[in-house]
């Protein structure tokens, strides 16, 4: 994994599938960037695997029209520290996230809340 591009969020996201627990294996995916999206449809668990010291996903996480949707994420099987509020619960509500990896833990800040 040594060397995988880190294209921050240029072009278009790269879209995940829903579903109970959302797995994002770096191994596979960095390759086609590291800005993705996804739609809950559900409180939902992101696993993130295989994620390297210093790379940093960017997320945009679309409530559905429910909304009040929560999302967990796991870096390379432990849970990731969320830095600031929550995501914004709200029917059709955006937020921008980012994880980060630092190498012993993820950390998962959201950077734009409720845009769209």
């Amino acid at each position: 994994m040594a060397g995988v591009p880190q294209n921050f969020g240029v072009g278009a996201p790269v879209a995940l599938t829903d579903g109970a627990t959302i797995t994002l294996d770096l191994s596979t995916l960095a390759q086609q960037g590291n800005f993705f999206s996804v739609t809950l449809g559900g409180s939902r668990t992101l696993n993130i695997t295989n994620m390297i010291k210093g790379q940093i996903l960017r997320l945009r996480v679309t409530q559905d029209g429910t909304g009040s949707r929560v999302l967990t994420v796991n870096v390379n099987g432990v849970a990731a520290l969320v830095s600031g509020t929550p995501l914004t619960t709200t029917a059709a509500a955006v937020d921008l996230v980012e994880v980060m990896f630092d190498g012993d833990d993820g950390f998962y800040y959201p950077i734009a809340k409720a845009f769209s």
